[in-house]
């Protein structure tokens, strides 16, 4: 079982849960989660050889429409932005 020690809404059909860090981890990871379902959809978490977050899918056999792409692409942007100013 995983920790999840805060959440964003992403629109309608999804949530951000962030999960504890682990020891010796300096970046956060977020669990894409199907509002409905309660499936972990995707991952976001920090990528070091592009030093920037990214979307990971998890689930097998997902499909992503247009409008829920924007929104993880503006969580994505909110968490780099958070990182520049020093809050991951």
């Amino acid at each position: 079982m995983v920790d999840h020690v805060a959440w964003e809404n992403l629109g309608p059909y999804m949530i951000a849960y962030r999960r504890e860090r682990s020891p010796g981890r300096k970046t956060d990871v977020w669990d894409v989660v199907n509002r409905n379902s309660d499936v972990v959809l995707a991952r976001v978490e920090w990528h070091c050889p592009w030093r920037r977050y990214v979307l990971i899918p998890i689930a097998e056999d997902t499909i992503w429409a247009a409008d829920c792409l924007r929104l993880i692409a503006d969580f994505i942007e909110r968490q780099m932005a958070a990182r520049k100013r020093g809050q991951d």
